[in-house]
């Protein structure tokens, strides 16, 4: 990632103290913000679902769509973090939008002119894919990448954490398993092989005279229910 140059330090200070614990700033930018609009409302958009293709042509879609409205652009700064992507009015230093990485799809340039980019963020709010339009200078349009970089690192992260989070589970069951063996052959050892076991509670015996299969069985059940009902 590259280090915001010197120009941006009153940038860089605020968005240092917008980032959260464990956050990392990766660089605070210049640019214009144009507008963004939502993809389902492109008369437009591209119908074709291959890899980022059809993010691209809506990109592109989206930044003449923006265009169209003849908004009045508002100076920005753009702060890229290892957990998201911060809009900030440039006088005011007033928070205008808080993308996180995990819900940002794509950021490029609008195909054909690397002067204006999109960001397609899906907004968890109102369940709506926005495309946000922001126009650079030349000294910023590495911009597009450090955001793309920053979501890609992110995504690397979260998985890793998710691995090492099951391995870590499998880690502790495969321990509570040694330990449950561990008991099982003791009382093995004790007292001879545990076919199972279950929790009961003895509700009384009856002498039986010699074994007499599964009738005497249910005699002494029956015996043993009515001294219950005899006790209660």
């Amino acid at each position: 990632f590259f280090s915001p140059p010197p120009s941006h330090r009153m940038g860089t200070n605020l968005s240092k103290a917008l980032c959260g614990p464990g956050d990392v700033l990766y660089g605070v930018y210049k640019a214009a913000y144009q507008g963004n609009v939502p993809l389902d409302s492109l008369q437009n958009k591209s119908s074709i679902d291959i890899g980022n293709i059809q993010q691209l042509e809506n990109v592109r879609v989206a930044c003449r769509a923006v265009e169209d409205m003849k908004q009045e652009a508002r100076k920005v700064w753009i702060a890229v973090t290892s957990t998201q992507v911060i809009v900030l009015e440039r006088k005011t230093h007033d928070v205008i939008n808080q993308m996180p990485l995990v819900n940002i799809k794509l950021c490029s340039y609008c195909p054909g002119n690397t002067k204006v980019f999109g960001c397609v963020y899906s907004d968890p709010a109102v369940r709506v894919d926005c495309c946000h339009v922001f126009a650079i200078k030349p000294l910023q349009q590495i911009l597009p990448k450090v955001v793309t970089e920053a979501v890609e690192k992110y995504q690397k992260f979260e998985k890793e954490r998710v691995v090492d989070s099951m391995e870590r589970r499998a880690t502790i069951n495969a321990r509570d398993m040694v330990t449950r063996r561990g008991t099982r052959a003791a009382e093995e050892k004790a007292t001879g092989q545990v076919l199972g076991s279950r929790v009961c509670r003895l509700l009384g015996t009856v002498p039986v005279d010699g074994i007499k299969g599964k009738e005497i069985i249910n005699q002494a059940i029956g015996e043993v229910m009515q001294q219950q009902e005899e006790e209660q």
